[in-house]
């Protein structure tokens, strides 16, 4: 091995003895790495929506129940569709984010919420009063959520203290990993 090989390879070898110093031995959300600028990654997430100008009836037959809201498209990395509902493949902690817009029966109240495997989550919960019938008015809701792999996401809503009919113009259910 040439001069000039040994001395690169030592050089190499410091450097990676320092990046090894100096990774075990930093706080990380120090300013190590502050970045300036666009960064793109590959998370984890899904999207599911659906969209009709000319509205979707739903019958609140039961007072306090909740009705799923249906889903047209998805797009997703890390989750599968089912039947107008989202199945989690990678376990954690998810940002998630949702809107619904519809219009329902006058002086009724509505809660929009998500439920996983059938469980309301409360913490996603919006409540709206629908001043007048056949006003169209869009709920929207965000929250926290710890998932596990299998689980079965849905967008539901309910009339509640009174039954009847309501529309829906659109939905959207949005999920991000943001941590274990």
């Amino acid at each position: 091995m040439n001069t000039i090989c040994k001395l690169g390879m030592s050089i190499l070898i410091i450097l990676l003895l320092a990046f090894i110093v100096i990774a075990t031995s930093t706080n990380w959300d120090s300013e190590v790495f502050r970045i300036n600028g666009n960064i793109s990654t590959n998370q984890y997430h899904a999207d599911a929506w659906y969209h009709n100008h000319t509205a979707t009836q739903l019958n609140f037959a039961v007072d306090g129940v909740y009705y799923n809201l249906t889903f047209s498209d998805y797009h997703m990395n890390g989750f599968t569709n089912g039947t107008n509902h989202l199945i989690v493949g990678v376990e954690g902690e998810y940002f998630i984010s949702y809107m619904a817009s519809g219009d329902g029966q006058n002086n009724h109240v509505y809660f929009t919420s998500m439920t996983v495997n059938g469980v309301v989550q409360d913490v996603c919960e919006a409540h709206k009063k629908m001043a007048a019938g056949g006003d169209i008015t869009t709920m929207t809701g965000s929250c926290t959520v710890s998932l596990s792999v299998n689980d079965e996401l849905r967008l539901v809503t309910a009339d509640i203290g009174g039954t009847g009919t309501g529309n829906y113009y659109s939905n959207s259910l949005s999920l991000f990993r943001v941590g274990d």
